[in-house]
């Protein structure tokens, strides 16, 4: 009797790699191929030729790299399947280019003719006015969300409000492909070209009347800042909204409180409302010793930017090691940062508001007000806990996701309890 592979008819199959080495390739499909089983394939691609007249590097790259296999069908399905999978489009970025070509003839030297634009001034002068008018309301309300400076808002608007000179291409090539008739292409040219004139005698108008009245309007904080020497034993630096609950109840127990803020509008607004808030910048070294850093017993950093609230806590253990810090956090990545240099009494800004909110829901739904309080309590201490256990991991990530994970089941089985 004849072995079984002897009765077998084996297929050849011609297989071509479009993006993977042919070599790498037949590496691959080595382990799916029967022992019966063969390949031949064209040799790779000659790459990193010298330039010279003998070697030109031939037809080398004329043909998609190929592979003739010869093997049973069984195996030759597998030899496809696994060619879809590693035969394939490698990700890229995929760049663009688009050519305008705009042409000018002797009766539009310049891109404008000059005839359409003459018999209609009237027209020019609203579509200027609407055009700078509409990208100044935009640029105005860009610049209100975005951290310029007010006295610096009017040259950010003026600058940005005219047309560009891209305007020209665009409209001549819209010419060119009948998207636009010429006379609207010379009155829209028209426009981009006056905005652009207008610009300077804009900038010099907003120098000596726009910023000019800024300026005049501008609060001045020199009236606030801290210049004499100061004895409370608390110093507290950023009144926003965290300082300023922390400072009220402070003030309502009649302790002394040194208030140092940033934001000469917030200092002012303080004051209005008869709060003794000082303007300056509490990671100045000079000032924090006017405002009686040296003998004071704690230090409030409520500031509310991550970057100068830590600066404040370095400056601070380094130059006034006695003073016990009471910190503010932003979120768990600032706890950590804080806790990492030494920091302790440290209070997540929106945890306790988050855990009262909580107690509120599990009470509408039916839980006891002290098992609620009970909850909150327990989820905030191993929040706690959990951040110390992390705060020596931060660079090792899958360490963070093992804590995270077992921290979660550690919580689920603490809440279970208070339900028993």
């Amino acid at each position: 009797m004849q072995p079984l592979e002897a009765t077998r008819v084996a297929n050849t199959e011609v297989f071509r790699v479009h993006y993977i080495n042919v070599s790498d390739a037949v590496t691959m499909l080595k382990p799916v191929l029967s022992p019966d089983g063969q390949v031949a394939f064209t040799k790779p691609a000659v790459s990193g030729i010298d330039s010279g007249t003998k070697d030109a590097g031939g037809d080398s790259h004329a043909n998609a790299d190929t592979m003739v296999i010869t093997d049973y069908p069984e195996n030759l399905d597998r030899v496809r399947k696994v060619l879809k999978d590693i035969d394939h489009r490698p990700q890229q970025i995929l760049i663009e280019a688009t050519i305008l070509r705009a042409s000018l003839s002797d009766d539009n030297a310049l891109g404008i003719d000059f005839n359409v634009v003459m018999q209609r001034p009237g027209l020019i002068v609203a579509l200027v006015f609407g055009f700078l008018l509409l990208k100044v309301l935009l640029l105005w309300a860009m610049a209100r969300t975005m951290p310029i400076p007010l006295a610096e808002r009017p040259e950010f608007i003026i600058l940005l409000a005219q047309g560009g000179e891209f305007g020209f291409v665009i409209f001549q090539a819209a010419t060119q492909g009948r998207v636009i008739g010429a006379e609207a292409a010379s009155l829209l040219v028209a426009v981009v070209t006056v905005s652009m004139l207008l610009t300077p005698l804009l900038l010099l108008a907003t120098d000596r009347w726009w910023a000019a009245h800024l300026q005049a309007h501008r609060i001045e904080p020199t009236e606030h800042r801290l210049d004499a020497p100061q004895d409370a034993p608390v110093i507290l630096a950023g009144f926003g909204r965290y300082g300023q609950i922390l400072a009220r109840l402070l003030f309502s127990t009649r302790v002394r409180v040194t208030v140092l803020d940033h934001d000469a509008e917030q200092v002012e607004a303080a004051r209005q409302f008869g709060w003794r808030v000082y303007y300056g910048d509490a990671t100045r070294l000079d000032l924090l010793r006017v405002a009686g850093a040296d003998t004071a017993k704690v230090l409030v950093v409520a500031i509310d930017d991550v970057e100068q609230n830590l600066a404040l806590v370095d400056l601070a253990r380094e130059h006034f090691p006695q003073l016990t810090i009471v910190a503010r956090a932003r979120d768990a990545r600032h706890w950590t940062q804080l806790y990492q240099r030494g920091v302790r009494l440290i209070e997540r800004e929106t945890l306790d508001a988050a855990l009262m909110s909580g107690r509120s829901v599990l009470e509408l739904l039916g839980v006891e007000p002290h098992r609620a309080r009970t909850l909150a309590q327990r989820f905030r201490r191993h929040s706690i806990e959990q951040l110390v256990a992390m705060a020596p991991h931060m660079d090792d990530r899958a360490r963070l996701i093992s804590i995270s994970k077992a921290g979660r089941e550690q919580l689920e089985h603490l809440c279970r309890i208070v339900h028993l």
